[in-house]
């Protein structure tokens, strides 16, 4: 009767080495599990972490890119100036708005700690100037191209908690209702934004399936005053 019971409990241990999922059950201490069920071995799978994984992010950014933006203008030459002193005494920003970051992110575990990607973004921005009751408007359009670099301090199959850096460049274009009266008035303004974009951040992923999740980052950054994000993520 032995030999029978020996064997059925290596075939249920065999059954759930090969099939068994992630959970314990309840009330099981881990120190009661046998060597070959202990968290460090088939519970830790290996498609828990980073490592050879791709990572994709979408979602928003937050910045206040406007405010630099409005810098740009009152410290502009050619808007003070040219503008200022001949056409329009007492120039001045009226109001400004600006859309969220539309963000998108691709990373890879290059090791089980360290992830590399790209990342991708767009935003239009309005300044409205002008004195008086004579205001004109300026549509600015930014595209944004960068390389970015993480190390996570927790890289599990279900949660990500990271801290790096982005390096990239802002590219803009511009339109306003003013070259109606000044056609040279976009190729001579010479308050744009900073192109250059250099950023820290640090940020979590929770996966609820271990593919599918949520993001979120706080940061700081020079050429676009970046201060936070959101979105989904999934990891494949």
């Amino acid at each position: 009767m032995r030999k029978p019971t020996t064997l059925l409990v290596l075939l249920l241990l065999c059954t759930l080495v090969v099939f068994g999922g992630e959970t314990i059950p309840e009330g099981t201490e881990e120190r009661d599990l046998p060597f070959i069920l202990e968290k460090g071995n088939v519970w830790k799978s290996a498609s828990a972490g980073i490592e050879g994984k791709y990572m994709l992010t979408v979602g928003l950014g937050f910045n206040s890119l406007s405010d630099i933006t409005s810098i740009n203008y009152t410290q502009s030459k050619f808007w003070n100036d040219s503008l200022g002193s001949k056409t329009f005494p007492g120039l001045g920003i009226n109001t400004f708005t600006q859309s969220p970051f539309f963000n998108l992110m691709l990373d890879y575990g290059v090791t089980d700690k360290i992830s590399a990607g790209i990342a991708l973004g767009y935003q239009t921005m309005s300044i409205e100037w002008g004195t008086t009751n004579v205001y004109y408007t300026d549509n600015w359009t930014r595209f944004a191209a960068a390389l970015r670099a993480d190390y996570h301090f927790v890289a599990k199959k279900k949660m990500s908690l990271y801290g790096g850096a982005r390096l990239g460049y802002n590219f803009y274009s511009m339109s306003s209702d003013f070259t109606k009266f000044d056609p040279s008035y976009t190729r001579n303004f010479d308050g744009r934004p900073t192109k250059l974009m250099a950023q820290i951040h640090g940020g979590f992923s929770y996966f609820l399936n271990g593919f599918f999740g949520i993001n979120a980052e706080l940061g700081y950054s020079y050429g676009e005053n970046y201060y936070a994000g959101i979105g989904l993520a999934f990891k494949f």
